[in-house]
């Protein structure tokens, strides 16, 4: 049986965001200084799990080539270029670090752009998996489109679970923000996204 209470994962991702994954996207903006970029895509690659497949991105001069492959993405990222803006950035990872890095694409571009980047998770991926969705590993387009497919299912119901927290804000470590960033934050659809992945990760475990 599936957990499905996404007020649960509302509020789980909420705290992530608080946490990690808001200093990443802060510290990978393009408009920041070099050091920075490299130290927080650093910690990003730990964080995501990602070390392994990128087993020498832990010297600057490697740190930096895959933030001018990052950067060298072609902009913008659309619903209608983001699978391939996915697999040339792993296509350059494979040339740089000698493995095609898929994951480790979706999730630095996703720092980067947010929507309409879907992370790809192996965890997550069982879970979709389990659910009768059919995608061949590494296959970020056919991976997207059955996780999409899914979260459009389930969206209503992340939205209404995003739209409660402010109910219960003071018990997240985000009670601290004004009203109007927290609604600005808690109905962006990405956030939504991320609430799913959130729910397709724990039940993938």
């Amino acid at each position: 049986m599936l957990l499905e209470n996404f007020r649960f994962f509302a509020m789980h991702y909420l705290n992530d965001w608080c946490t990690d994954d808001s200093r990443f996207c802060a510290d990978v903006m393009r408009d920041n200084d070099p050091v920075r970029r490299r130290d927080g895509l650093w910690e990003a690659a730990k964080y995501y799990k990602v070390t392994r497949t990128l087993p020498t991105l832990d010297g600057e001069e490697r740190l930096a080539a895959a933030l001018a492959a990052i950067d060298a993405v072609p902009l913008p990222v659309t619903d209608a270029t983001v699978d391939a803006a996915v697999r040339d950035l792993a296509s350059r990872f494979e040339e740089l670090y000698g493995r095609y890095a898929v994951s480790a694409a979706s999730k630095f571009l996703w720092l980067v752009h947010r929507w309409p980047v879907v992370i790809l998770d192996e965890r997550a991926g069982k879970c979709l998996r389990s659910s009768g969705c059919r995608f061949a590993k590494g296959d970020y387009a056919a991976y997207r489109r059955e996780w999409r497919k899914q979260f459009t299912e389930r969206e209503q119901v992340i939205r209404d679970a995003c739209a409660n927290l402010q109910r219960v804000n003071d018990f997240s470590l985000a009670s601290w923000m004004p009203d109007a960033n927290f609604v600005e934050l808690t109905s962006a659809k990405w956030f939504h996204e991320r609430v799913f992945d959130k729910f397709l990760w724990w039940n993938g475990g």
